[in-house]
């Protein structure tokens, strides 16, 4: 705070001064002049600082408090960040948890029971195979019961694992039935077309095994 004032000296002489008050400061600072102008102007410059220095102060606290709400916003969004990455990652792992749950529940509660013969039966004609493999579905409900069955009465495939669904593996066996059938009857054609020429020749042994000893004979 600026306070301009005048007052005379013991000589009687005119002091022009200038009380300047400071916050903090229990006395003011005085500074003399020779002339009122020299005072006045010294007062405007005074003035003139501090109207900007404080403006500084306003903008340079405005500016603290906008980097604090900046800082306080990015806090919060960080936090609310990590709260939903926590609750995407228990909802994973609760997923994952429920996932394997019902795969060994299911996995227990569906144990493998073999089928009866006439349930192998009934299936053979629902499917059709007996009429493909033109054979009686009793035979073929036979030969593939003892196929996969063993003496501790379950059901297994050739290298030791264990049969979960019999259903498909009678389509597939079904399947490589046909394919071992064409392949033998394949090879009797060619077994037949080979020999056909050898049936067809007679031949007199007796008569073969004379011309051999004759030579010797003579």
């Amino acid at each position: 705070m600026l306070c301009p004032a005048e007052r005379k000296d013991k000589n009687g002489f005119t002091l022009y001064t200038l009380w300047i008050y400071i916050e903090g400061i229990e006395k003011p600072l005085a500074c003399n002049y020779d002339s009122p102008e020299e005072r006045d102007r010294d007062c405007m410059r005074i003035s003139e600082a501090w109207e900007n220095t404080c403006r500084s102060e306003e903008e340079i606290t405005r500016r603290l408090r906008e980097n604090e709400q900046a800082h306080q916003s990015m806090q919060e969004s960080i936090r609310k960040t990590a709260a939903m990455i926590e609750e995407v990652r228990a909802a994973e792992g609760a997923r994952k948890r429920t996932a394997s749950s019902g795969k060994a529940k299911k996995k227990e509660s569906k144990p493998f029971i073999p089928p009866t013969f006439e349930e192998v039966v009934e299936y053979i004609i629902s499917k059709g195979y007996d009429q493909a493999a033109h054979q009686q579905p009793e035979g073929i409900a036979r030969r593939f019961i003892r196929y996969y069955s063993t003496d501790d009465g379950k059901w297994r495939f050739k290298d030791g694992r264990p049969v979960h669904d019999w259903k498909r593996c009678m389509a597939n066996w079904i399947n490589r039935i046909d394919e071992d059938e064409e392949a033998q009857s394949s090879g009797s054609v060619k077994q037949n077309q080979f020999t056909k020429g050898v049936e067809s020749n007679s031949y007199d042994f007796d008569q073969l095994e004379a011309e051999l000893i004759a030579p010797e004979s003579t």
